[in-house]
């Protein structure tokens, strides 16, 4: 079943959530949007600082679309 109809979100109002040292991108900032509770599938922003990088390769088992501003 597909996530349900949201009228309107104010993203500038939901908090940004750090990431921890143990997490797949240590040092960036989520905001989560929506998320399926059955499906796990989600929609969040992420902001990362100037300079970040990562050390070694990522696996994902989902699919990850960049929107970069």
């Amino acid at each position: 079943m597909a996530r349900p109809h949201i009228e309107s979100i104010q993203a500038q109002l939901m908090p940004w959530i750090a990431t921890s040292a143990d997490d797949p991108r240590p040092g960036i900032e989520v905001r989560t949007l929506s998320a399926d509770d059955e499906t796990g599938a989600s929609s969040s922003m992420f902001r990362y600082p100037a300079g970040w990088t990562r050390e070694g390769p990522e696996v994902m088992l989902a699919d990850e679309e960049f929107f970069v501003l």
